[in-house]
């Protein structure tokens, strides 16, 4: 019985992750600014866009690109394989998305996985860089993580490998 309620419950999660899944990063950056579950967080560095994306993208690659996590429940296996996107936009924008690709359940899963966070880096001057990270609730260390990342500073990839 305590498997079907599983498996009801699966389902129902996964029909709302159909109507409600970003299929994109910009989709995702409006649905986080219009819903009182996402998170906006704005840092100004000062250093040049070259420097930050550097800072960024290094740990950013090495900790989840490519990287597959797995862990078992009960008596179900799990897990995401990561993937790093990046994007060129307008005006020297630099647009990051962690994508997340499940690995047992995939319905109304995007192609490319679904999106955990989204950083955008924009130029200010020569020597000042914004950061902008968008995330959902339930999500606030992987944000941190990534504006800690983006400011230079040492921190951890939060796998265990």
């Amino acid at each position: 019985m305590k498997k079907v309620i599983f498996i009801i419950t699966l389902l129902s999660l996964q029909s709302c992750a159909i109507l409600s899944n970003p299929k994109t990063p910009d989709e995702y950056v409006e649905r986080i600014k219009t819903s009182s579950l996402g998170r906006i967080n704005t840092v100004t560095i000062n250093s040049p866009i070259e420097k930050v994306l550097t800072e960024l993208g290094t740990p950013l690659y090495a900790c989840y690109d490519g990287t597959s996590v797995t862990w078992q429940q009960n008596t179900m296996v799990s897990g995401r394989d990561w993937k790093v996107s990046l994007e060129n936009k307008e005006n020297g924008l630099k647009q990051f998305a962690l994508l997340a690709k499940e690995k047992t359940i995939s319905i109304g899963q995007p192609e490319n996985g679904m999106i955990n966070a989204v950083v955008q880096v924009r130029p200010i001057s020569s020597t000042k860089t914004e950061v902008t990270e968008y995330h959902a609730i339930g999500n606030d260390s992987t944000g941190e993580l990534l504006l800690a990342w983006a400011q230079g500073k040492e921190e951890e990839c939060p796998f265990d490998f």
